[in-house]
């Protein structure tokens, strides 16, 4: 039981990287005003008065301006987690707008928990490793970045779980949805989803897409093979855009994979987890 705790231990509250923190913050104020805006904005079903709210406040030029001037502020590293806490709080009204709904709330999730962290501890991180002798300063224990990994390996695995049902297997809820979402780009013909050059038999569509997705819910947890689920990752949502449009969850996806990919957390040589 004590070498259980001791791996939990190092697992949740192994130091974070300040210089890997400031990048991930930065890369946060750059993708979360992307995220929210480029798909456009639109008020939500509901009483004429939330309408209205959203018509002049949420969804003003002004507003945008103001969410725009917090994630600069957030890049530039003044007071992380005080402006970061208050981006979450600016753009929470927006994440539930019509359209790219779940792809905002997976990255405002992520940035709550990021808040967690020290990351201005660095404020403006240098390219290249750090020069020998350096102060290695800590942004805090590693539990936020762990709960980025963890909704990154929910997101995969609750998709996963979902599509091991036999009718998914079979390619039946992929003819389903060939028929009924408008946002289903490919033709479904003959048993088979038809890309142009080849036609992929729908079973055979619908197992490759369980099996892609149960593979990238552990894939980034097996240390060395980490960069090799992220090349695969990519490569599976660029093949997903030919056969269906999921707006921007696709892209809030692969941002996750630098809470795997940024050197933010190192283990010791004791513990077989890697982050």
């Amino acid at each position: 039981m004590k070498r259980w705790r001791d791996r939990l231990d190092r697992f949740l509250f192994v130091p974070v990287d300040g210089s890997a923190a400031a990048w991930f913050r930065i890369a946060f104020a750059v993708v979360v005003p992307y995220m929210f805006w480029s798909g456009g904005l639109s008020a939500p079903d509901g009483p004429r008065s939330i309408q209205r709210l959203y018509d002049d406040v949420f969804l003003r030029p002004g507003y945008w301006l103001l969410a725009l001037a917090v994630s600069v502020i957030l890049a530039f590293g003044w007071k992380s987690r005080v402006i970061g806490v208050t981006l979450a709080v600016v753009l929470l009204p927006l994440a539930f707008a019509p359209g790219a709904t779940r792809s905002r709330q997976v990255i405002l999730t992520a940035l709550v928990a990021f808040c967690f962290l020290r990351s201005d501890v660095v404020r403006w991180p240098r390219f290249g490793r750090r020069r020998q002798g350096a102060p290695c300063h800590s942004a805090g224990p590693a539990w936020p970045i762990r709960l980025i990994q963890l909704q990154l390996t929910l997101l995969y695995g609750i998709n996963a779980i979902a599509k091991a049902s036999p009718a998914y297997l079979r390619g039946d809820v992929l003819e389903g949805m060939a028929l009924a979402l408008p946002n289903f780009k490919a033709e479904v013909r003959f048993g088979a989803i038809d890309l142009g050059l080849i036609a992929v038999p729908v079973m055979a569509a619908g197992i490759a897409s369980a099996m892609a997705e149960a593979a990238l819910s552990i894939g980034f947890w097996l240390g060395r093979w980490k960069w090799l689920a992220a090349f695969f990752g990519v490569a599976f949502h660029v093949s997903l855009r030919f056969i269906i449009d999921i707006y921007k969850l696709d892209a809030a996806t692969v941002f996750l994979y630098l809470a795997f990919l940024l050197p933010l957390v190192r283990p010791s040589r004791k513990t077989s987890v890697t982050g």
